[in-house]
């Protein structure tokens, strides 16, 4: 399933991919909008996107964009509950993306299956936004 990217976390994520369908919480895969955190965080347009994901106020803009969605939808307890911010976009050419320009759900959650994992992880992991409920 693929969710429309709300306002609130545009034009910093391109596109989501909801995770989760067999799991207690849902899960977003986020594809970021590089240009779009590169201006939020205030650093040049060819910096390196592992460098531009992480600061506190581009965790915060996601932070507050998740808690957005979910708002706007009466606040249901089976909405995103953690995401991770994808650095790579999904290729036409890994199958990921189909010719009308959608997400490939089944190919990005088959070759991306470690970090669905890691996302659903109970652990703590690097990089996982996890929501309070």
């Amino acid at each position: 399933m693929r969710v429309k990217v709300s306002a609130a976390l545009t034009p910093v994520a391109q596109d989501i991919l909801v995770t989760g369908h067999d799991r207690a919480e849902i899960g977003f895969l986020i594809f970021s909008s590089v240009p779009g955190w590169r201006k939020l965080a205030g650093v040049a347009d060819d910096a390196p996107a592992a460098g531009v994901l992480e600061p506190t106020t581009v965790r915060a803009t996601l932070r507050n964009g998740m808690q957005t969605m979910k708002a706007d939808r009466g606040g249901s307890p089976t909405y995103g509950a953690r995401a991770l911010l994808m650095e790579e976009s999904p290729h036409i050419d890994a199958g990921k993306i189909i010719d009308k320009g959608y997400i490939n759900q089944r190919a990005v959650l088959t070759r991306r299956a470690g970090l669905v994992e890691a996302l659903h992880s109970e652990k703590p992991v690097c990089g996982i936004l996890r929501m309070a409920g």
